[in-house]
């Protein structure tokens, strides 16, 4: 009964949540009940890199919104070697911000236990792994993060069985009639037995705990396995996975990923357009913006095709400078890209600075040379002389169309 009204609690939070904005990251729980990692479906994670293995059962919590929000949680069963299509089971509550492991961002997913096929099960192997919209991705497959560290398992207590709501029925009846007719000492010891037997059936359901955004009730409870942090994909933040808990609450399967920081939102570099004449060099203002007020460091993705760039020169937290410098005797466009980052993930695309050269009318030149000798007093001579260039070999088609005698020396 505990079960279902949590189940509807989740589905009334799930309606009414309305997450505002588009991040959404997934964070993967995979369930080897067997605990053999040769059975099952896996899951790759080229990002990572590496895969899961072994497991029958994958949870998905989905995470968007501001502040984030769990708004699904999904379950996919293995079938034939492939988990098939997702199924909804949960969601609508919010991620525990800061208050999990080293001050990390606490994710919680629940599933009914039964369905599993846990009855006699004593340990599940678990994984689990992180993939932000970004395309970053994280693994944690064993109890330290280590490709060394053993397998991270959930021990199972032994189960009693319990009595359903028909079977609670006649037992209160039962108990009702003893009670009337406890005449007998006999009589009464039996009605003691039955009640002993009800508290023992309680006291092994588990520890109470709920998938609702508190950790309070993970209080004094130590985590399954731990993951290095920092060790994402691009150091993304919100993909870098720190710590596994799990429990059992009743008949529910409760786990708790913890995250380095879900709140974290990608800077944005923005692109611009620049103008320079050939052969002149340009210095460029490279600007972003971040969300979150970080500062920014700028870093250059692709380089220029028919040019060079300076080193880059910080100016304030989300600007800086780099000099571009275009190849000799070219003019037309370029372009080269750049991107920036917050102290924890790049932007999400890099962005282009497109570059136009207007044509520079480079001056014509002659090839310096000597003129023919004259005799002294000789009457006018006529001098000629070839190898006029308009320019550099892009400006072989002008022609030149004045000359100017700019020096006489010794006309005397």
């Amino acid at each position: 009964m505990i079960a279902t009204f949590r189940h509807a609690l989740i589905l009334l939070l799930l309606l009414l949540a309305t997450p505002a904005i588009a991040q959404e990251y997934r964070y993967f729980l995979y369930l080897d009940i067997d605990a053999d990692a040769t059975t099952g479906c896996s899951d790759s994670y080229p990002n990572a890199p590496g895969q899961t293995a072994g497991a029958e059962f994958r949870l998905t919590a989905v995470v968007s919104g501001d502040p984030p929000m769990v708004t699904q949680v999904l379950q996919a069963v293995c079938n034939g070697g492939s988990f098939a299509g997702d199924v909804q089971i949960g969601g609508g509550y919010p991620v525990a911000l800061n208050t999990g492991v080293n001050g990390s961002d606490g994710i919680e997913l629940s599933v009914f236990g039964p369905p599993l096929g846990i009855s006699g099960t004593r340990a599940i192997r678990l994984e689990a792994a992180a993939r932000t919209e970004r395309g970053n991705e994280d693994l944690l497959l064993t109890r330290d993060g280590a490709g060394d560290g053993g397998p991270i398992l959930l021990g199972l207590p032994f189960q009693v069985p319990t009595l359903g709501v028909i079977g609670g029925l006649l037992l209160a009846l039962l108990l009702i009639a003893l009670a009337w007719r406890s005449r007998r000492q006999w009589q009464r010891r039996a009605l003691l037995s039955v009640g002993l037997l009800l508290g023992i059936g309680s006291s092994v359901a588990g520890t109470a705990l709920l998938a609702d955004g508190n950790l309070s009730d993970w209080s004094g409870i130590s985590p399954l396995a731990t993951d290095p942090a920092g060790d994402s994909s691009n150091n993304d933040s919100a993909a870098d996975l720190r710590a596994l808990f799990a429990g059992l609450s009743g008949s529910e399967l409760v786990f708790r990923l913890d995250v380095t920081d879900v709140e974290n939102q990608p800077p944005v570099a923005n692109p611009q357009a620049v103008t320079t004449l050939e052969d002149t060099p340009v210095t460029i203002t490279l600007t972003g913006s971040d969300p979150d007020g970080d500062a920014l460091s700028f870093a250059i993705t692709t380089p220029p095709s028919q040019g060079t760039l300076g080193a880059i020169t910080p100016l304030t937290a989300t600007s800086a400078s780099v000099t571009y410098t275009p190849s000799p005797d070219v003019n037309g466009s370029d372009s080269f890209a750049f991107t920036v980052n917050d102290g924890q993930v790049n932007a999400i695309s890099p962005s282009s600075v497109s570059i136009n050269r207007d044509l520079h009318n480079a001056a014509p030149s002659s090839p310096a040379s000597n003129p023919p000798a004259v005799n002294e007093d000789a009457v006018a001579q006529s001098l000629a002389f070839t190898s006029f260039s308009p320019g550099p070999a892009n400006e072989s088609g002008q022609a030149v169309l004045a000359y100017t005698v700019s020096a006489v020396s010794n006309p005397a």
